[in-house]
């Protein structure tokens, strides 16, 4: 059975796109996103960047495929787990963001692209938040800069709870 998720994106795209956040989005969680930001929720996760990838493959130049793996740092997720009353103390790993061959729109120079993902596209797509299982994303909005910067919104369903996402990579 496939469930329709609904996303509100909260605009982490400063330097790339919009300049303001989207309502709703509070002043704090805006300004607490750095240039290496997984956030769920109101939780930063960090990146651990030497686990986590981008690549834009570019072999036909009209029609870039996006390849993206953000991997939540560890060490940031046992300090939030550490208690056991944590609301994240149900998890035993921090979450893991992937897409796979994603067909994208290129920008107007090389390693500028962008793409929207939706429920509709898990059946055709590798597409998912993983945190103790697959979690289902939609309506996700992806765009890169200069094939350095990474940033994506979107909403996960996480065991049926809905929250927003937004993962910020400047490399």
């Amino acid at each position: 059975m496939r469930k329709l998720i609904i996303i509100t994106v909260a605009c982490a795209f400063t330097p790339i796109g919009c300049a303001d956040h989207a309502p709703g989005e509070s002043n704090a969680r805006k300004a607490a996103m750095t240039n290496k930001s997984f956030v769920i929720g109101d939780t930063d996760f960090g990146i651990n960047v030497d686990e986590s990838s981008f690549e834009i493959n570019n072999s036909n130049p009209a029609k870039p495929l996006l390849t993206i793996k953000v991997m939540g740092s560890g060490e940031v997720f046992e300090k939030l787990t550490a208690e056991e009353d944590s609301k994240w103390s149900w998890a035993l790993d921090a979450p893991h963001f992937y897409i796979r061959d994603f067909p994208a729109s290129p920008g107007d120079k090389v390693g500028d692209v962008s793409a929207t993902a939706s429920l509709d596209d898990i059946d055709e797509y590798e597409l998912a938040i993983y945190m103790m299982e697959h979690s289902a994303i939609d309506d996700v909005k992806i765009q890169t800069k200069d094939s350095k910067a990474l940033d994506i919104t979107g909403k996960v369903d996480l065991f049926g709870e809905i929250h927003n996402f937004a993962i910020r990579w400047h490399k």
